[in-house]
């Protein structure tokens, strides 16, 4: 493929994935991350417009370089074994990867880290509320982790689609991009205090049903 045709796959891969994480961001997923990053801007000093932006930037800074670094580490790991990603029996198996992952968005089960770590996690961000930058990113970076039990099945299938391409730039940036899409909600808080987001209700349900149909896509596609 011709350079310049590459670069543009790239680019256009990469706003598919942050058109995702902006559709993760209308889920059920996110609105843990809602009230974490509101406790920090209510604890802070300076509660100037300006100043909730960069706490919120650096809260989705936090969590989008937590998500990257997994890109990374998939992406490196895939790139050792990406001529077996070709195989049959690994393209079954990865297949049937992707129905389990999107019957969570089904609601049929939940994906979630130890409640032992969820716990310890949540008792750290708690106590991370005085709104400087270096703390609230380190909190976004653990709030990550465990926002959502179902933020793990699309999380979970991007990585897997990472590890086939073993492209390690691609990898990174895509989780990259995912996160900034997922924290654009997040950003309007801190500047508007939540008055721009839309209101909770059964559409963000619906949106959370249609990311569970497009990883049965992805199974389709890979058979």
């Amino acid at each position: 493929r011709h350079p310049s045709q590459l670069y543009e796959a790239i680019l256009e891969g990469l706003l598919l994935f942050f058109v995702l994480g902006l559709g993760l961001s209308l889920t059920p997923c996110v609105f843990p991350m809602y009230p974490i990053l509101s406790s920090i801007l209510v604890n802070q000093q300076d509660k100037s417009t300006r100043s909730s932006f960069f706490v919120a930037l650096s809260y989705v800074q936090g969590m989008a370089i937590t998500y990257s670094l997994l890109g990374l580490v998939v992406a490196l790991a895939g790139l050792q074994y990406q001529s077996m990603f070709q195989h049959p029996i690994i393209l079954i198996v990865l297949a049937t990867l992707f129905v389990v992952l999107s019957l969570a968005m089904f609601d049929w089960y939940q994906l979630q880290l130890p409640s032992a770590w969820q716990q310890y996690f949540s008792k750290f961000t708690q106590q991370q509320t005085q709104g400087q930058l270096i703390r609230t990113f380190m909190v976004g970076a653990l709030s990550g982790l465990i926002a959502s039990p179902c933020t793990t099945a699309p999380l979970s299938g991007a990585l897997l689609y990472i590890a086939q391409t073993g492209n390690v730039l691609f990898g990174f940036l895509a989780l990259y991009c995912l996160s900034i899409g997922m924290g654009v909600p997040l950003l309007l808080i801190g500047v508007g205090g939540g008055k721009w987001l839309p209101k909770a209700g059964a559409w963000m349900h619906m949106i959370k049903a249609i990311f569970g149909w497009l990883l049965l896509a992805v199974a389709i596609t890979l058979v």
